[in-house]
């Protein structure tokens, strides 16, 4: 039973992490089609594996002893990843605080509108309860690597529909035309553009676990192709912030293998991600109508932000200046 379980676990957060960043509705089904389907699949599946993870323990309590139940102490050791879990601690407190102050509590727990996505305690609560369950529950170099098919299957599949889409093609839409900056289903290119920024380096790590016996030119060309539909499709986002981050994420993720392994730890990952940029830059120039290059249309945008740096910085203060006074002065409604 024991083993069922969490078999049934790494099922569930296998199927999340493939079909959450997926998960989109018909243009014509439903009116909030990008984030209510994600954020269904997302707290039903956190749901489920809160059951599941509720019975193991109560499957494992009888015949555990007291050491066998586990210590909560050895969630803060280094060797679990100590950091991360007190980060990740940071984040609950900080939820639960701002629910606790809430002038409208309601809206705390459940949101504005509790079908969709948002800052909420609920929502909070469902990526930690994934987080504690891969914390404990992640163990063995082949659960690992699952992991990363799932998120590199995923990200493909984004990847290529954000391709279709800047070409005009696009399975949820009714007539879809070229979009000058894709969205592939995540309804606004800049949270488009944060997901590929992460799984782009988890699909160079996932393509270096299979070089062994392929030759350099054979294993650079297999993983520039499980790259270039994500790369083309950050391009085709014309998103400035994400580029800088991931060529950021990029160079310390290849200092971090010439350190541990030398030059040649380099070469593979290096090679692949040129030959997939490559590509990239290629499907780019191919023509669409009404628009030019998408690779000259993002050089634009990047040489446009130490101008507007100044205006954004004043539209931000804007923002803030508010929020810190609502936040220390009395609320302008009767808190329910």
């Amino acid at each position: 039973m024991a083993r069922f379980l969490a078999g049934a676990m790494e099922a569930v957060w296998l199927l999340a992490a493939f079909l959450i960043p997926l998960a989109e509705a018909h243009q014509t089904w439903l009116l909030p089609r990008f984030d209510m389907p994600k954020v269904f699949a997302l707290r039903t599946l956190a749901l489920l594996l809160v059951v599941l993870w509720v019975s193991a323990w109560a499957v494992r309590l009888p015949g555990a002893s007291a050491r066998g139940t586990g210590d909560a102490r050895g969630w803060l050791r280094p060797a679990r990843g100590g950091l991360v879990v007190a980060a990740a601690a940071a984040v609950a407190l900080a939820s639960l605080f701002s629910f606790l102050v809430s002038p409208l509590r309601s809206v705390g727990l459940w949101g504005v509108d509790p079908g969709r996505d948002s800052g909420a305690l609920f929502s909070i609560g469902a990526y930690l309860v994934f987080f504690a369950v891969l914390a404990r529950r992640l163990r063995t170099r082949r659960q690992f690597r699952r992991l990363l098919w799932a998120l590199t299957a995923a990200s493909v599949i984004a990847g290529l529909r954000g391709v279709g889409q800047h070409f005009g093609w696009d399975p949820f839409m009714v007539d879809a035309l070229p979009m000058e900056r894709v969205q592939m289903g995540f309804g606004n290119p800049i949270p488009a553009a944060a997901y590929l920024i992460m799984t782009i380096p988890l699909t160079v790590a996932l393509a270096l676990q299979y070089g062994q016996r392929l030759s350099f030119l054979t294993h650079a060309l297999a993983g520039a192709i499980l790259i270039c539909a994500q790369l083309a499709a950050l391009l085709f986002t014309l998103s400035r912030g994400p580029w800088i981050g991931l060529l950021a994420g990029l160079a310390l993720m290849l200092a971090a293998f010439g350190r541990t392994g030398g030059w040649r730890a380099v070469a593979r990952p290096a090679a692949m991600l040129v030959i997939a940029l490559a590509l990239a830059l290629a499907l780019g120039r191919i023509p669409v109508p009404g628009t030019g290059p998408a690779q000259d249309a993002l050089a634009q945008r990047l040489a446009s932000v130490a101008p507007e740096l100044t205006g954004k910085l004043s539209q931000r203060w804007a923002i803030w200046a508010p929020a810190a006074q609502v936040f220390l002065q009395s609320p302008w409604f009767e808190p329910g």
